[in-house]
């Protein structure tokens, strides 16, 4: 969007101070540095012999050497500002937002030809806009930091109700069942290794992950400044999109990939029957597969990978 200059001052940039009308193939004078419109020199240049400056409070002599009017450079500043600012607009009509201030610029962001005042209004909005997205997802990455505690609270929590069930039951079975009260909590202390080592590896992966978002986000807060434009606000805008996406995909893959930690069960009306074919169980790997049933689960370790889309848009 277009800065927020003075009108009175932008039209001191843009207006011959011979003639004070817009610019008309603006030259400089190498003598006293003044910019001055063609059709004022022209006046000058006109069966004179001795050229000066126009400017009424000026009037230094125009080089000798300067034989012809193009012979004075152009100042392609001048003319370069009056195209980007697009002055013509102010002679179409009232500024299209509050419909009271003359038009002056066309804010590139809607298009629309608007004062100076709903400018900087709609540059504010923008900047807070993307403050705040920002400010959610960063609440995001905490929540992810959450997922992780969570994860390894219900780790510890299954594993010691799986040892509680178990050394419950086997209580009351003392003697009897005392073989298999042993080989059933060598089972659950095996399943929360593996679980355990299951788990730290997602777990090593999200946080990976939840570097480079926490990375990106710092980036991304450190680039927008108050002299942002909002062509980098829209760039930016997408940048935030992409990241938002990339938690969101993170933390779906996260649960997905989750170990299916449950609470080991004792069917007490097959006891018996296990405990007969405990006695005939060749390996510790049998007896794992026998006792936990459905309870042993094997899982995939986290495959893919997520997108983070860096301020360099790679």
């Amino acid at each position: 969007m277009a800065a927020a200059i003075p009108r009175h001052l932008l039209e001191t940039l843009v207006n011959c101070p011979s003639c004070l009308q817009r610019y008309t193939e603006p030259r400089v004078l190498p003598t006293c540095g003044h910019t001055i419109c063609s059709m004022c020199l022209e006046n000058e240049w006109n069966e004179k012999y001795k050229r000066f400056c126009p400017v009424k409070t000026c009037r230094k002599e125009i080089s000798s050497t300067i034989n012809s009017l193009n012979d004075l450079p152009l100042n392609q500043t001048v003319i370069d500002l009056i195209k980007s600012c697009n002055f013509n607009v102010e002679a179409n009509g009232k500024c299209q937002v509050c419909n009271q201030s003359p038009s002056f610029v066309k804010c590139s962001h809607c298009c629309l030809f608007v004062c100076f005042e709903c400018a900087n209004q709609h540059r504010r909005e923008t900047l807070t806009s993307l403050t705040n997205n920002i400010n959610t997802l960063e609440q995001d990455y905490l929540n992810m930091n959450d997922y992780i505690n969570h994860a390894r609270e219900k780790l510890i929590e299954t594993r010691k109700q799986s040892l509680d069930n178990i050394q419950n039951h086997y209580t009351r079975l003392i003697d009897e069942l005392r073989h298999v009260q042993i080989t059933n909590e060598e089972i659950v202390e095996r399943q929360s290794i593996t679980w355990n080592n299951e788990l730290e590896l997602i777990i090593d992966e999200y946080k990976q992950r939840c570097e480079q978002i926490s990375k990106t986000i710092q980036e991304l807060r450190t680039t927008i400044t108050d002299w942002s434009t909002i062509e980098q606000f829209k760039q930016l805008q997408m940048k935030l999109n992409h990241l938002q996406e990339d938690i969101r995909e993170a933390n779906e893959i996260f649960h997905e990939h989750l170990p299916d930690m449950k609470v080991f069960e004792i069917e007490h009306d097959d006891i018996q029957k296990k405990t007969k074919k405990i006695n005939h169980i060749d390996s510790p790997c049998q007896t794992d597969e026998l006792i936990l049933g459905n309870g042993k689960n094997h899982l995939s370790i986290l495959s893919g990978s997520i997108r983070i889309q860096h301020l360099d848009g790679k």
